[in-house]
C-alpha cells in the first residue's frame, strides 16, 4: 500500500514537473516572438531613417550634372554676347573709319565728287578761282569769325578775303586749281558722251521694239510682192528644184524684212530726214562689212551703171495633146 502511494506521488509529481517545464517553454517562445518583432520594428525604423537621410544626398547627387551643364551653358552665353558686343563694336569702329576715310580723300580730291556716271551733269565752274571761292568760302568765313568774333561777316568781306587767299597763293598750288577744273572738264565731256550713248542704245531698242511689233503685227497680213516672182528668182539657185507654197510665202516674207532692215540701215546716218537716196543705200552697202558683202555684187543694178529692164511675162502657150497632121 505504501508502495503503491509513493509511486502515485511520484508520478504525480513528474506530471507537475512536465507541466512547469512546458509552460516554461511556451512562455520562452512568447518572449523571443515578441522581441523578434521588437528587433524588425527596430530595423525598420533604422531602414526608412537611413533611406530619408539617403534621400536628399541622391537628389543633390542627381542634380549636379544639370547645374554643372547650366553653369557652363550660362558661361557659354556670356561669352558669346561679349564676344558679339565687341565685334559690333570693331564694325562700328571700322564704319566711322571707313566713312571718316572716304570724307577725307573726298575733301583732298573735290574733283571725284562728281562722276561720269552720275545722274546729273559735272558743275565746272567758268575759271580756277571760281573753283577756288566755291572750294575755299566756308573756310574763308570761318577764318574771319576768328579774327573778330563779334562780327557778322558780310559776302563782300568773304570774296575780299577769297581775293586776298587767291593772290596769295604760289604758282604750284594755283596749277593745282587749274589742273582740277581741266578735270571737270573733261567728266563733263565724258558725261554727255555717256548719255549720248545711252540715249542712242534707247532709240535703237525703241526702234527693235516697234520693228517686232510690226512684224507680230503683220503675221497674217498678205503677202508684199507678187508669190509667182518670188518663185521664179527663188528657182534662179541651181540648187533650189522644187519650191512649196509655205516656202514660197516664207521667202515673201523674208525679203520684205530684209528690205526693211536695209532701208533702216540706209537711214541710220541720218537725222531729220525722211527721204532714202541711192547713194544711202550704196554707203549703207558699203559699210555693212560682211554682214551685207552678198550685195557688193549688186551695187551695178542700185547704181544704175547698166539697165535694168522689167521682166515682161510671156504668154503661155497651151499645152497640146498628141500629134496633128498637116494638111497637104
Amino acid at each position: 500500500m505504501t508502495k503503491s502511494a509513493n509511486s502515485s506521488n511520484s508520478s504525480s509529481s513528474n506530471s507537475n514537473s512536465s507541466n512547469s517545464s512546458s509552460n516554461n517553454c511556451s512562455s520562452s517562445s512568447s518572449n523571443y516572438s515578441s522581441s523578434s518583432r521588437q528587433l524588425q520594428k527596430r530595423l525598420e525604423a533604422a531602414g526608412s531613417s537611413a533611406a530619408a537621410a539617403a534621400a536628399p544626398a541622391a537628389a543633390a547627387a542627381e542634380a549636379a550634372p544639370i547645374a554643372a551643364a547650366v553653369a557652363a551653358a550660362a558661361t557659354a552665353a556670356t561669352a558669346a554676347a561679349a564676344t558679339a558686343a565687341a565685334a559690333t563694336a570693331a564694325a562700328a569702329t571700322a564704319a566711322t573709319a571707313a566713312t571718316a576715310a572716304a570724307a577725307a580723300a573726298r575733301a583732298d580730291l573735290p574733283c571725284l565728287q562728281n562722276s561720269p556716271s552720275s545722274m546729273e551733269p559735272p558743275k565746272v565752274p567758268a575759271s580756277a578761282f571760281a573753283l577756288f571761292c566755291s572750294r575755299q568760302r566756308l573756310e574763308a568765313k570761318k577764318s574771319l569769325e576768328e579774327k573778330n568774333p563779334n562780327s557778322n561777316p558780310q559776302l563782300g568781306d568773304v570774296q575780299r578775303e577769297l581775293s586776298s587767299l587767291w593772290k596769295g597763293l604760289n604758282p604750284d598750288e594755283k596749277q593745282r586749281w587749274i589742273d582740277e577744273l581741266e578735270t571737270l572738264k573733261q567728266q563733263r565731256f565724258e558725261w554727255q558722251q555717256q548719255q549720248q550713248h545711252q540715249q542712242q542704245q534707247q532709240q535703237q531698242q525703241q526702234q527693235q521694239q516697234e520693228a517686232q511689233e510690226s512684224e507680230a503685227s503683220r503675221g497674217g497680213a498678205p503677202a508684199e510682192f507678187p508669190q509667182a516672182r518670188i518663185i521664179r528668182i527663188a528657182k534662179l539657185n541651181p540648187a533650189v528644184k522644187k519650191l512649196s507654197a509655205d516656202g514660197a510665202r516664207i521667202l515673201n516674207y523674208a525679203t520684205a524684212a530684209a528690205l526693211r532692215r536695209f532701208t533702216a540701215d540706209s537711214l541710220s546716218g541720218r537725222e531729220n530726214e525722211k527721204s532714202l537716196t541711192i547713194d544711202d543705200v550704196l554707203a549703207m552697202i558699203s559699210r555693212g562689212g560682211m554682214t551685207m558683202k552678198f550685195l557688193q555684187e549688186c551695187k551695178y543694178a542700185v547704181s544704175g551703171e547698166c539697165e535694168v529692164e522689167e521682166e515682161i511675162e510671156e504668154p503661155q502657150q497651151p499645152e497640146v495633146i498628141g500629134k496633128l497632121n498637116p494638111k497637104p
